[in-house]
């Protein structure tokens, strides 16, 4: 083995969301909130393109997907529109996302707009899939 790369090996690379299914927890005396950790990665690597932490809180009376916090390295983005493709198919209009680790200009420009009071924002879905 002479240490190169094959030929457009980096180019057949896949993508692959890794769902991890973290459990439930009371959130109050009749809500369980259940969390999700999602992962980015290409194929065979063992480290992630981008990570982040879903749940599914009640806010104002409806239960809604939550993006509790979203990891920057490098794939926010699609990492982002995989996270809105599985809301769609859920049946999600709005998702949310907590404020408090993302860059103003990153959730500007992914169309987040930020609610008055609180630490979070929200995005409404096109019907787009």
């Amino acid at each position: 083995m002479n240490g190169n790369n094959p030929a457009g090996a980096q180019a057949e690379s896949r993508l692959r969301l890794l769902l991890t299914y973290k459990g439930s927890a009371y959130a109050g005396e009749n809500i369980r909130d259940d969390y999700i950790f999602l992962s980015l990665v290409h194929d065979g690597s063992p480290d992630p393109l981008a990570s982040a932490v879903i749940n599914f809180p009640v806010i104002d009376g409806k239960r809604v997907l939550f993006i509790h916090d979203i990891q920057p390295h490098g794939e926010k983005e699609s990492l982002i529109e995989s996270i809105e493709s599985i809301a769609r198919k859920r049946g999600y209009d709005t998702i949310y996302i907590n404020t408090s680790r993302q860059e103003k200009n990153f959730l500007k420009n992914q169309g987040f707009i930020k609610l008055p009071g609180r630490m979070m924002a929200k995005k409404v879905l096109s019907n787009e899939t």
